[in-house]
C-alpha cells in the first residue's frame, strides 16, 4: 500500500546550503535596546547595532497569529508579482505563524537605535503545517529588530494586501489535546520537559486570551492571534511527545523550529505579555539551543 509524500510548505527546500548562526546569548552594546539571546536565534551571524535614520520607512507583513505591531520589520514590501514562496523562503518564515496577507509601515519620526541582519534558517512545514525533516526555509534576507513598543503612541500605517493575500492556505492549526500528561515520562527526559514548557506557555497565552475578551477594549483580533498562538505550540509539544524514541529527525526538525519561538509569538508588542511569559519564551528558546546543541557549552 502505498502513501502519498507531505507537500512541503511554499518556500521550503530540501537539505539546502545553511548560514551560520548567532550565538546563544545577549548581545549589547551601549546606547542600545539589549538583543536577548531568545531574539538573537533569529539571526543569521551578522546581527548589527543599526541607526534607522529619521524619515526611512521600515515594512511588516502580517495576518494570522502575528500581529501589526510584531519586533521584526524588512527594508522593502514585497514587491508586485512577488510569491508567498519568495517571501517565505527568504524571511523563514513556517506556514502555520504568519499567513503574510497584510503590509503595514513605520517612518521613523526620529533616528532610532535598532538591530539589523540576515534572517536565520528555520525548519520548514509541510502544507499540513506539520514539522518536515529535511525540508529548511533557508533566510538570508534583510531583517531588523525593532522595539517599537518604546516608542510612545507607536502606530503602524496600512499599506494594503500582499500579492498573494486570499490565494494562502497558511494559518494556526486546529486546537488539539496535550497527548501526554508529565507523569507518563521520567522526570528527568529532557525531550518531555521541553514539549511540557511549550504547554505551559499556551496554557498562558490562553488566559492572555480570555483576559483581553472580558476586557471592554480588548481586540478580539488579538485574542484569536493569542489563541492561535497556543494552537501552535501544543501542536510542536505534541510532535516532540508522539515521536520521542520514534521519530529522532521530526524531534529534531521541533525542537530546532523553536529557537525562533521570540518571533514567531511576537510577543514583545506587549499582546499578552508578561514578565512570566517573557521568562516562559525565554526558557523555551533556551531549552531548544540546548537540546539541538546551539547553547554555550552544550
Amino acid at each position: 500500500m502505498s502513501t502519498t509524500a507531505p507537500t512541503p510548505q511554499p518556500g521550503a527546500q530540501q537539505n539546502p546550503m545553511l548560514s551560520l548562526s548567532m550565538l546563544d546569548r545577549d548581545v549589547t552594546v551601549t546606547g542600545w535596546p539589549l538583543l536577548p539571546a531568545k531574539e538573537a536565534q533569529n539571526f543569521i551571524a551578522n546581527a548589527q547595532a543599526y541607526v534607522l535614520p529619521k524619515g526611512e520607512t521600515l515594512y511588516r507583513v502580517y495576518g494570522g497569529t502575528a500581529g501589526d505591531k510584531g519586533a521584526y520589520w524588512s527594508p522593502a514590501p514585497p514587491a508586485p508579482g512577488s510569491t508567498e514562496a519568495e517571501w517565505r523562503r527568504t524571511n523563514a518564515i513556517e506556514y502555520s505563524w504568519n499567513t503574510g496577507e497584510f503590509v503595514v509601515s513605520y517612518t521613523a519620526e526620529a533616528d532610532i537605535p535598532l538591530w539589523k541582519g540576515g534572517v536565520e534558517s528555520k525548519p520548514a512545514q509541510d502544507m499540513q503545517k506539520q514539522m518536515l525533516p529535511d525540508y529548511w526555509l533557508v533566510g538570508g534576507g534583510t531583517q531588523f529588530f525593532f522595539a517599537n513598543w518604546l516608542i510612545p503612541g507607536f502606530k503602524p500605517v496600512p499599506e494594503g494586501k500582499t500579492p498573494w493575500a486570499g490565494t494562502t492556505q497558511a494559518g494556526a492549526v486546529a486546537p488539539e489535546p496535550l497527548a501526554a500528561t508529565p507523569t507518563d515520562f521520567d522526570p528527568s527526559d529532557a525531550l518531555a520537559a521541553q514539549a511540557f514548557r511549550l504547554s505551559a506557555l499556551a496554557d498562558a497565552l490562553r488566559a492572555s486570551a480570555e483576559a483581553l475578551r472580558a476586557t471592554p477594549t480588548g481586540s478580539e483580533a488579538d485574542a484569536a492571534a493569542l489563541e492561535g498562538a497556543s494552537a501552535n505550540l501544543i501542536s510542536s509539544a505534541n510532535t516532540i511527545l508522539n515521536n520521542i524514541g520514534k521519530d529522532p529527525k521530526m524531534v529534531s526538525a521541533a525542537v530546532q523550529s523553536q529557537l525562533g519561538l521570540a518571533r514567531n509569538v511576537g510577543l514583545g508588542a506587549g499582546i499578552g505579555a508578561s514578565e512570566t511569559v517573557d521568562r516562559q519564551v525565554t526558557e523555551i528558546v533556551r531549552g531548544a539551543a540546548v537540546l539541538s546543541g546551539r547553547a554555550k557549552g552544550s
